[in-house]
């Protein structure tokens, strides 16, 4: 027990550290110190704190939530798509109605890797059982860093919140990147 609440405090300061130091909030507050010369208050200096700990805290709970797999739909993207087969958009809306919102995770390779002037970069992950289904999401430019090192063919775990479904491209918002296969998968398109 005592091991689980040290793991959950190095957890909370991995993520607090980030925020106090690297963060748009300790920036601004330290551009502003430094344009105006009067120092923040100790209310202000103090709420940034715990706010930042709250923040931290529930990051590092999304993270094992993420982590253990709670949480997720049990469908794959080929049955998503199914559902848009054959049908008119009411009908494919219908079906596809109670999924959109909720979580899943996808291991997938990576297809393309795209930007969007400087605000976005757009992921392309193909579903390896149909060679004209796509896995798409958008990340803000301070989350591509991760994927731009990144190349066609390797494998990659996502988890992500279903925003919409066609019978070619399941899109997700608020995706974290969980697992990187580096070893490249070569697949042929059917």
């Amino acid at each position: 027990m005592l091991a689980d609440f040290f793991h959950f405090l190095e957890a909370i300061w991995s993520e607090w550290k980030l925020l106090l130091t690297g963060g748009t909030i300790i920036a601004c507050f330290s551009l502003w110190t430094f344009a105006t010369g009067h120092a923040l208050s100790r209310y202000l200096s103090w709420s940034v704190l715990v706010f930042t700990l709250v923040l931290a805290a529930f990051f590092a709970w999304r993270k094992e939530w993420v982590a253990g797999s709670r949480g997720f739909i049990d469908v794959t993207p080929a049955q998503l798509g199914v559902l848009s087969n054959n049908r008119t958009s009411v009908q494919a809306d219908a079906l596809i109605s109670p999924y959109l919102g909720k979580s899943m995770k996808i291991t997938a390779p990576l297809n393309d890797i795209t930007t969007e002037g400087v605000l976005f970069t757009t992921v392309f992950l193909r579903e390896p059982g149909f060679a004209s289904m796509f896995i798409v999401f958008r990340l803000p430019y301070w989350k591509r860093k991760t994927f731009l090192t990144l190349s066609p063919g390797m494998r990659l775990t996502v988890a992500g919140r279903l925003r919409a479904v066609s019978t070619s491209t399941i899109w997700l918002k608020s995706v974290m990147l969980l697992k990187v296969d580096l070893q490249q998968q070569h697949h042929e398109s059917k």
